[in-house]
């Protein structure tokens, strides 16, 4: 009984830390967004983010990318722009400046 309750206790604590919030995103929505606020609508338009990790699958390999900035920078869109609808990427490890700054991973799926 303690075995279960112990494995209970630790998927709970799993289920609570991994907060990803799926966002859809059409590819004209891509190209056009020039600030991480464009696409993650939880990022308010007045806050500035300072940096964030963008991470993508590319054939078997992991391949994260650390923006020191707010703006999406051009080689993600281009590579994003080039998947097939339904491709999805994350967007973690916001940092900014503002107290309401969103935690937790962003999944992008593309429509």
């Amino acid at each position: 009984m303690r075995i279960i309750n112990c494995l209970l206790f630790i998927l709970a604590s799993l289920g609570c830390f991994s907060q990803t919030k799926e966002i859809k995103v059409s590819m004209k929505a891509l190209k056009e967004s020039k600030e991480l606020n464009d696409i993650i609508t939880d990022i308010p338009k007045d806050c500035k983010v300072q940096s964030y990790v963008v991470s993508y699958k590319f054939g078997n390999d992991l391949r994260e990318y650390t923006c020191i900035t707010n703006m999406l920078g051009g080689d993600v869109i281009d590579m994003m722009s080039k998947k097939a609808k339904g491709y999805s990427f994350f967007i973690e490890k916001i940092k900014s400046g503002c107290e309401n700054t969103p935690k937790g991973k962003f999944k992008i799926t593309l429509e």
